[in-house]
């Protein structure tokens, strides 16, 4: 079954939320939806694809929205799609971004729980029955569980990203401390090694509707989805089983992505959703969480800026800091010299033999 996102985004959103309902009205509500945003993957869909169909939990639907990919990725869905039932395939006019995509599929889900799998990565074939077990014993709206990383080429993120753990942060525990876990570094962001409440997701893919409509986002929407949702969730568990298997560096689009465009974009993002979506609603506490929050990407970040040649590394560093107000440049520049004095004193010597020549 393939819907159209072409036209203005939260109507065609409103349309890709009613549609199932209306026209599966009788159908059984499964326990997860397994959401898969898919753009060009050919080349890893089907390990992706085979990954979600045999989880061990069969009372899954599986929705994967293609954005409008130039290869054979569509093809392979509706293969998929035509030897499993339990398969639906929606299908943009346009390429809209992830962002837009995520919530495409958050709208058109109907499970009790939401899993997310990128097209370029692999659930491990349990997770699904065993994260539910968790959520279902302890009430969690929020099911957090260890991944498994493979690097695959060259990958953007730095390995101090990855040495965090997750930590058994048992019982019942609300949305704010969610995001405070995530300021202190001890969860991640990232949608795809948790197990959400769908009625919670569908919530805050609502709420970003409007946010998203006419913003092309493909860097950062873990991070806008996280905070949606984390906010209201009311409590959380760990499921101690590894669940998801990233394939770092592998076809994801960040990896692909000019280092410069990935500073801007990440920043952009960042900015956006202090702005738009959480200025009025965050008092100061949860404001410095969210500061924190942009530290901990900044690891992430830098570290991949000083692993760059050193004119191209100084040059996406200067980007990133021109994205932020001038009242915010010093501390981030501290930051910066901290981590990496002996590349800020490189790049402030190659800045000067610039001037110099000019």
């Amino acid at each position: 079954m393939a819907f159209s996102i072409c036209r203005p985004l939260v109507a065609a959103l409103a349309l890709i939320a009613t549609a199932p309902a209306a026209l599966c009205a009788e159908m059984h509500e499964p326990k997860i939806s397994i959401l898969i945003p898919v753009y060009n993957g050919e080349s890893t869909l089907s390990v992706a694809m085979d990954s979600a169909i045999n989880q061990t939990l069969r009372d899954i639907e599986i929705i994967c929205v293609d954005d409008k990919s130039t290869d054979r990725s569509l093809e392979i869905l509706k293969k998929y799609a035509a030897a499993d039932g339990r398969i639906r395939v929606l299908e943009n006019d346009k390429n809209l971004g992830t962002l837009a995509v995520r919530i495409g599929a958050l709208l058109a889900s109907r499970g009790s729980y939401v899993l997310w799998l990128d097209c370029d990565d692999e659930l491990m074939v349990t997770i699904g029955e065993k994260a539910l077990a968790v959520a279902e014993h302890s009430g969690a709206d929020v099911v957090l569980f260890p991944l498994e990383k493979k690097t695959v080429g060259k990958a953007l993120e730095s390995p101090v990203y990855w040495m965090l753990r997750l930590k058994p942060f048992q019982g019942t525990r609300d949305g704010g401390e969610l995001i405070q876990l995530l300021a202190e570094g001890k969860i991640t962001w990232n949608l795809w090694n948790k197990l959400w409440d769908g009625n919670m997701c569908r919530a805050a893919a609502a709420q970003m509707a409007p946010f998203a409509e006419g913003r092309r986002i493909v860097v950062g929407d873990d991070l806008i989805l996280f905070w949606t949702a984390a906010k209201r969730a009311r409590s959380y568990a760990l499921c101690p089983t590894v669940g998801y298997r990233y394939y770092a560096g592998g076809e994801s689009f960040s990896a692909k992505l000019d280092p410069i465009v990935f500073s801007r974009l990440y920043v952009g993002n960042i900015s956006a959703i202090a702005k738009k979506i959480f200025s009025e609603e965050l008092d100061p506490a949860a404001q410095l969480k969210f500061e924190l929050v942009l530290r901990r990407g900044e690891d992430d970040l830098f570290g991949h800026i000083v692993s760059m040649p050193l004119r191209d590394g100084a040059s996406a560093f200067y980007s990133y800091l021109r994205a932020f107000p001038p009242r915010q440049r010093g501390a981030i520049l501290g930051a910066m010299w901290r981590k990496h004095g002996d590349w800020c004193h490189s790049a402030l010597a190659l800045a000067s033999q610039s001037q110099s020549a000019e």
